[in-house]
């Protein structure tokens, strides 16, 4: 449906509902002159015709429609003009309320843009930081290949199996002290080798 067939669908729907506004010339006027009396009476008359316009336009929810109402009714106070008969008022209501709609959904499009974007992004930096561990973590088991059997053996058990020195130990026959000892000279030759081939 286009914004024309819209605006005269609801055009329509306010002629058929038969609200009655006494002197459209006259209040409209007295709207255009700033009083707030006569925009009152406008506001409640029309109120409810212009919500209708808004939620067709965007279907949008309840809460979303009636902020887009407000907006339509502060620019109805600042560009009212006199019009002959309600038939103009309502139509021109319609394009107000249609173009405030139109608004709305051009910025709420933006604003998903926007959050697309940023979770683009926030993906982009997840998988470069999983591929740079990944990275990481298969250097560590190359180099780890050069230790000595014993020595990469309590590295693999305490950092990836996350067993206690103690628990370490047990497994390999060693008391808590040697394995200890034994690891933290394979964490050192294992940080030597990391930094020669930084190094080159």
């Amino acid at each position: 449906m286009t914004v024309v067939e819209v605006a005269q669908d609801c055009v329509t729907i306010a002629n058929e509902s038969n609200q009655d506004v006494d002197h459209i010339h006259r209040l409209t006027t007295a709207i255009a002159s700033g009083d707030p009396e006569a925009f009152a009476r406008i506001y409640k008359a029309k109120f409810d015709f212009v919500l209708r316009v808004v939620r067709t336009t965007t279907r949008f929810d309840e809460q979303a429609s009636l902020d887009m109402v407000q907006d339509a009714m502060m620019r109805v106070v600042r560009y009212m003009k006199p019009f002959e008969d309600e038939k103009a008022l309502d139509s021109w209501l319609a394009r107000i309320a249609i173009n405030v709609a139109l608004d709305y959904l051009k910025r709420d499009r933006r604003r998903r843009m926007r959050e697309l974007a940023s979770m683009n992004g926030r993906f982009q930096v997840a998988q470069e930081r999983i591929e740079d561990v990944s990275e990481k973590v298969a250097r560590i088991r190359r180099e780890l290949s050069g230790l000595d059997r014993v020595g990469a053996g309590i590295i693999e058990l305490r950092f990836y199996a996350d067993l206690t020195l103690k628990a370490i130990g047990e497994r390999l026959g060693l008391s808590t002290g040697a394995v200890h000892s034994r690891l933290h000279r394979s964490m050192k030759a294992l940080r030597r080798r990391m930094k020669e081939i930084d190094d080159e």
